[in-house]
């Protein structure tokens, strides 16, 4: 499954990307933000939530997660992913990141618009949620320019490094 937006390509991916994941997903503040990716974020680990990820989408088709590759050079960047998938209730959520060296250029938000559009019109969702850490200024900003609305705080909500923090909890409702 391949999405293209204007700078960007979104491919689904496979354990065959765990290398080029692992080695732009080692960073210490990008495990901060996203929970699930541990660091330090060796290719085995990686190699298992890429293979989870796979395995979940073939047998229930809850989740798809995408490799982010800029569309002149094919290089990746990051990951992006829908979850949760709820077909009947017509909702998921989605979470991304991208390596440090491609943050601040707009193609996260880019990224974000292209499995909003996907989640709508190709897995006829109607909404789609996201959380944030409420100390992860930038992430918080895309999801408003992405037009998310903020419906809560969660405290105390989820622990991260020894601590528990407050999550933001974001929705987006497909216009009709």
């Amino acid at each position: 499954m391949e999405l293209k937006t204007k700078r960007l390509i979104l491919r689904q991916i496979s354990v065959k990307d765990s290398s080029e994941i692992a080695k732009i997903g080692n960073d210490k503040e990008i495990s901060y933000f996203t929970y699930y990716w541990p660091y330090p974020l060796t290719i085995s680990k990686t190699r298992k939530i890429i293979s989870e990820i796979e395995k979940e989408w073939k047998e229930k088709k809850t989740v798809v997660m995408f490799k982010i590759q800029l569309k002149e050079t094919k290089k990746t960047i990051g990951v992006l992913d829908i979850y949760d998938i709820d077909r009947r209730d017509k909702h998921a959520k989605t979470g991304y990141w991208l390596g440090r060296n491609y943050w601040g250029k707009g193609y996260a938000l880019e990224a974000v618009k292209g499995v909003i559009k996907f989640a709508f019109n190709n897995l006829n969702l109607n909404k789609i949620f996201a959380d944030t850490l409420t100390d992860n200024l930038s992430s918080n900003k895309l999801l408003e320019k992405a037009g998310f609305r903020k419906i809560g705080v969660m405290r105390k909500d989820k622990l991260v490094k020894g601590k528990l923090r407050d999550r933001f909890l974001w929705e987006l409702i497909k216009k009709n």
